[in-house]
């Protein structure tokens, strides 16, 4: 975090301009604008820098020393991108960019959410045990497995108290794909587009699978 916010944008973009399927090729070596101060909450839209289909924004936390260290995901940067599944092939965003977007920002988690009813249930839940536990869908837990989805090694041992090897060994045998990636676990459970209850089904059957 002691990289200056506008460094940090253009080392981040570089590496998204890296990632094939998602950088347009004709953005290449261009960068969007930091909007906002510095230091208080800046962020960059990337919507007309990435191919058709994917529109992003990169959020910056404030750079204010006991808000940025306190161990709590709304210290954290994160990067949001919608998706229009008519014009991305989804399989290749599981697969590639997905995978590659987490490497590229480092991430501690990561998920490909595609429906917004559920995730909005999901903030319900842990809007309401916001008291009783802390962070329990940010760095201390994880309130929903998404079929596609990176948790890195301190998130898995805090929400399942497994490594993240022994999470991938959980999972392996009911995913399309499970591996260690950057000291982290990277579960493909399906490349389907899965909306609804069978988001439900997917989280109870490899929390199932988790528990032995």
């Amino acid at each position: 975090m002691s990289e200056p916010v506008p460094d940090l944008l253009r080392d981040l973009c570089g590496r998204f301009e890296a990632i094939e399927g998602l950088w347009s090729p004709a953005q290449r070596g261009k960068r969007p604008k930091l909007l906002g101060a510095n230091d208080i909450a800046p962020t960059a839209v990337l919507n007309r820098f990435l191919v058709p289909g994917i529109y992003g924004q990169i959020f910056f936390a404030g750079r204010f020393p006991k808000f940025i260290e306190q161990d709590v995901a709304s210290s954290d940067d994160y990067v949001c991108f919608d998706i229009d599944s008519d014009q991305v092939d989804f399989v290749l965003l599981c697969n590639d960019v997905f995978p590659a977007l987490t490497d590229a920002f480092g991430s501690y988690r990561a998920a490909l959410e595609t429906d917004a009813v559920v995730s909005a249930a999901d903030f319900e839940k842990v809007r309401a045990q916001s008291k009783t536990k802390p962070d329990s869908d940010g760095r201390n837990g994880v309130i929903r497995l998404w079929p596609v989805c990176f948790m890195d090694d301190l998130l898995c041992r805090r929400s399942f108290d497994l490594s993240a090897e022994e999470v991938v060994e959980g999972l392996a045998p009911h995913c399309e794909r499970a591996e260690l990636r950057n000291n982290g676990a990277l579960i493909i459970a399906t490349t389907e587009l899965l909306t609804g209850a069978a988001m439900d089904e997917v989280d109870a059957r490899l929390r199932r699978a988790l528990q032995g």
